[in-house]
């Protein structure tokens, strides 16, 4: 979202005051209030103009988040013009229509009070459901971004029922809140109405998709806040994959998560028997993997030791959780639910555990 920010022109003693700016609305900035109008007013700072100055910001470009919104400076005193500083430029008078980047300042008069263009990322990812028209208009408005795949950019992943994605999990993995699209309407309302408090993401998270034998499952809800804890979830830990599709499938996941993902053909038996290297169980990756001699010889060394394939169920048990000491432990096997050290965590998430394998095979769509 751009923002203005009015602060003394003397950095040392800089104190400053914020202005969040809607895409599509004019905004005017003055001593004085505009009947009907979205005025920004210093009525007692003579560095203001006496003469209304007109801002609008520019959006144009919804799908490419390198591309930030541009406020335009419409309407500028006639008697007195403004003075701008850029990366390009120190301080010069202007007195037509110009547009401001973020980082660029403007002042009405030299050396005093300066507006600062500011920015707030806000970059919207869809899972599981097609990005809506009227989605994309709110999230234009405000200044943010539409993209259709995961990146480190992304601020909030949109859903209307949750469900183990891959794009969820590395929303999880990167504490980015997962919300509703009624979270968007909830910020713009606020943000037109002047309300400093704004709507707190984790109130707007979807529903669960859990069904357990039909019938519906209650879970604990926090499993799905931001946890800043997941960032280092997989950390000195290397997942290995069996082909290069699934490799650039599951890379995003495994980073998130601070770990490391390769092929299986790129590691050594001497690194296998450390202990810190994870094969993924995927048909036809294996399968591939076992067509050549190098990956072959690397699976065999790994089922040596007695280490189980791991899947991306076990992935996602791992982030919900929070915890690799057992779903991403190639050491550790059996049914989710015959591990007694994990009974009461999955029983504080989930009402039935006894039959968690249909129940996560449901939430992982697997």
């Amino acid at each position: 979202m751009l923002k203005l920010k009015l602060s003394s022109i003397e950095e040392a003693t800089a104190t400053s005051t914020s202005f969040s700016l809607l895409s599509g609305k004019k905004y005017v900035v003055g001593r004085r209030h505009v009947d009907g109008g979205l005025t920004i007013t210093f009525p007692g700072d003579p560095s203001i103009a006496q003469q209304l100055t007109e801002l609008e910001v520019l959006h144009e470009h919804l799908d490419v988040p390198l591309l930030k919104p541009m406020l335009l400076i419409k309407e500028i005193p006639s008697d007195s013009g403004i003075f701008i500083r850029t990366e390009q430029f120190t301080w010069r008078l202007i007195k037509r229509q110009i547009k401001l980047r973020i980082g660029d300042r403007f002042s009405f008069k030299p050396y005093q009070n300066a507006f600062t263009i500011d920015y707030t990322p806000f970059v919207v990812l869809p899972s599981s459901f097609s990005l809506t028209s009227e989605l994309e208009s709110m999230v234009e408005k405000l200044g943010g971004h539409c993209v259709n795949e995961w990146s480190s950019s992304v601020t909030h992943l949109v859903m209307e029922e949750v469900k183990l994605s891959l794009k969820a999990v590395c929303a999880l993995l990167a504490g980015k809140p997962i919300v509703s699209p009624a979270f968007f309407s909830a910020l713009l309302s606020a943000y037109d109405e002047g309300n400093n408090q704004l709507p707190d993401p984790n109130h707007f998270l979807p529903p669960v998709a859990i069904i357990n034998n039909g019938s519906a499952s209650r879970v604990n809800e926090t499993a799905f806040f931001p946890n800043p804890n997941r960032s280092t979830l997989f950390e000195g830990k290397t997942f290995l994959f069996g082909n290069k599709q699934r490799l650039e499938i599951m890379k995003p996941v495994v980073l998130e998560g601070g770990g490391c993902a390769k092929l299986i053909a790129e590691v050594r038996e001497e690194d296998i028997l450390l202990g810190n290297h994870i094969i993924i169980d995927y048909p036809k990756s294996i399968e591939d993997a076992m067509n050549d001699p190098i990956s072959r010889q690397i699976i065999e060394c790994y089922k040596s030791g007695n280490k189980r394939f791991l899947t991306n169920k076990q992935i996602g048990l791992a982030v919900i959780f929070c915890s690799t000491e057992y779903f991403c432990d190639p050491e550790v096997g059996g049914d989710i639910a015959a591990n007694p050290a994990l009974n009461g965590e999955i029983a504080n998430n989930f009402d039935v555990y006894d039959l968690c394998d249909d129940l996560v095979a449901r939430l992982c769509g697997c």
